[in-house]
């Protein structure tokens, strides 16, 4: 089933939060994106593969044309994560990954600028790709795998609610390294008894 018949997400499009909102970014974006990744290599290198490439604006427009073909395949959709105030990239999320099939599934992945580490945006911003995942593409279980050191990514998918439902041998190829990662996952029904306290915690909505 073609993911465009699943969604209308353009790139214009916003999901807000509380001081925050999500978009697709467009190639006039990846200067911005390129500096953002550069500025937080040390921080980020532990958990992310991308910190063996190159950062220039060239490969980096390329990397944003490649998330909005695996969008229109239905693959993937990659958003920002921006400053509702100063409109600043702050960081990204995904869902990735993607099943419409029998699964009706979909993978997170996110990663926040090291200055802005701690202030919430992560907690909110996954309440609200969470919510947009079960409510508008109707998918039945979401799920991440996070490494055993990455303590701060634990955390955050435990407070809301997400249950760990194993430990997976040498499944993700970073920093040099195979690594384990412990795979953690909420299903729809989890999601509906977790929204309003999400929405009293100030996890969901823009109030």
């Amino acid at each position: 089933m073609n993911y465009r018949l699943q969604v209308n997400f353009p790139v214009q499009r916003k999901l807000y939060g509380k001081g925050f909102f999500l978009r697709r970014l467009s190639v006039k974006d990846a200067e911005e994106y390129g500096n953002l990744l550069k500025k937080n290599r040390d921080f980020l290198i532990r958990w992310s593969p991308f910190y063996s490439a190159n950062f220039n604006s060239k490969n980096v427009a390329s990397w944003i044309k490649q998330e909005h073909k695996a969008f229109l395949n239905g693959e993937r959709i990659d958003l920002g994560i921006y400053c509702e105030k100063s409109k600043q990239l702050l960081g990204r999320i995904a869902l990735h990954s993607i099943c419409f099939g029998v699964q009706r599934s979909a993978g997170l992945s996110y990663w926040i600028d090291e200055n802005n580490n701690n202030k919430g945006y992560i907690t909110r911003a996954l309440a609200t790709i969470i919510s947009f995942a079960f409510e508008e593409l109707r998918m039945h279980r979401i799920w991440a795998r996070i490494t055993p050191d990455n303590l701060s990514s634990r955390r955050v998918c435990e407070k809301l609610g997400f249950r760990t439902e194993g430990r997976l041998l040498k499944t993700m190829f970073l920093n040099h390294e195979w690594q384990d990662t412990f795979e953690v996952a909420l299903l729809e029904k989890e999601y509906d008894s977790f929204a309003d306290s999400w929405i009293a915690n100030d996890y969901l909505g823009c109030k």
